[in-house]
């Protein structure tokens, strides 16, 4: 016997000739599924079918056998979740995949022109699901169109999925690294997914790069808000302020009441969802614990003997219970609870469709305007 025969050679049963021929079954699974897809150009269907036959001859394997030894998640799914799979140069291999990837041909450009479109209209009218699908069959056509990714970016986020419209920005920056709408749906993707600091750097970019737009600087500030108010829990809290460190809050309420800018914030639908998302991060509802530990002994519930409250589900019934609600509705909810009045004249927060408004409901061309390092492979 061949002294460079492994034990799996030697031994049909043992682990490894096991596991081997496990990862082929895997392998095939792909390939048929892949020549399956009616996308699939008929010439690459050939050589998928090739290979195949190839591989399913090497390792002996039939489609009963390859039934069997195939794993429950697809390799594809196996590849994306697992931590090892990332490459050690994640920026690297993006950008040399983005550089193979051809350009659409004139003809193709304009039907994908036509798809984008019809998502555009198809998010005004709350159609999400069907936009990013529009939105998906337009980068088909047109693959290296970073509008396209930044518009399915913002589908994504209405879905809640900020996972994907991160990485749908990081691939629109890195075709075009000026482009400030993608940092700033990035920004907000991070944001949905509990990054705060990441989304900082992001939305001071989009500022950077559009230092006209309000959008960006509301934006910013939330999320600059939001950084030094888990700063502020983090000490133990603020001299004088409210229970947790949130400066500026005493017990008596806010003086003055919120800042305008809050209004538009909290009145914004993509804010209230990623914050909703946010609170799903186990990290932050173990700060809303402990939040909620001081709140109920500075506010001596448990002396009373009631329950302390749950600033949790508090937070989240109440942004369900602010969507949709005018400036002044929200201003007579919120002066309850932190005491002042409604944002001074001309401090409301415009309609979700009007200029200036705290992100439109249907996604804008690009107002183009370097991403940080890609973590499109995380």
């Amino acid at each position: 016997m061949d002294a460079d025969k492994s034990a799996a050679d030697q031994d049909p049963l043992a682990l490894g000739a096991i596991n081997e021929r496990r990862l082929v079954a895997a392998v095939l699974e792909f390939l048929k599924t892949k020549s399956e897809k009616e996308e699939t150009p008929a010439p690459v269907r050939e050589n998928l079918d090739v290979a195949r036959q190839c591989l399913t001859q090497a390792f002996d394997l039939t489609d009963d056998r390859i039934e069997i030894l195939r794993p429950q998640m697809s390799l594809i799914d196996i590849f994306a979740s697992h931590p090892d799979a990332a490459p050690s140069d994640p920026k690297r291999v993006l950008e040399s995949e983005l550089n193979r990837t051809p350009a659409a041909t004139a003809e193709a450009k304009n039907k994908a022109e036509e798809h984008k479109n019809r998502g555009n209209d198809l998010m005004k009218n709350g159609q999400i699901d069907e936009a990013l699908q529009a939105y998906s069959q337009a980068l088909t056509l047109d693959p290296t169109n970073p509008i396209l990714y930044c518009n399915r970016a913002a589908a994504y986020s209405k879905l809640n999925q900020h996972d994907l419209a991160a990485k749908d920005c990081e691939i629109a920056l890195a075709f075009d690294s000026t482009y400030a709408k993608a940092y700033g749906r990035y920004g907000l993707a991070l944001h949905g997914l509990g990054m705060l600091k990441e989304a900082k750097e992001a939305l001071e970019k989009a500022v950077s790069l559009d230092e006209s737009n309000q959008l960006y600087k509301n934006n910013l500030k939330l999320v600059e808000d939001a950084i030094a108010g888990s700063s502020g829990l983090d000490q133990g809290g603020a001299p004088g302020g409210f229970p947790g460190g949130f400066p500026g809050m005493g017990m008596g309420g806010m003086p003055g009441g919120l800042p305008s800018g809050m209004f538009d914030m909290l009145q914004n639908p993509d804010f209230q969802s990623s914050m909703m998302n946010m609170m799903q991060n186990p990290q932050v509802q173990q700060m809303i614990s402990q939040f909620s530990g001081m709140f109920a002994s500075q506010m001596g519930g448990g002396a009373q003997g009631g329950a302390p409250p749950n600033l949790n589900e508090m937070f989240q019934g109440g942004l369900q219970g602010l969507s949709g609600m005018t400036p002044e509705q929200i201003a007579a909810q919120m002066q309850g609870l932190f005491g002042g009045g409604p944002p001074p004249a001309g401090g409301a927060a415009a309609a979700p469709d009007a200029p200036g408004s705290q992100l439109p409901k249907g996604p804008e061309d690009k107002d183009k305007k370097d991403p940080p390092p890609p973590s499109y492979f995380s």
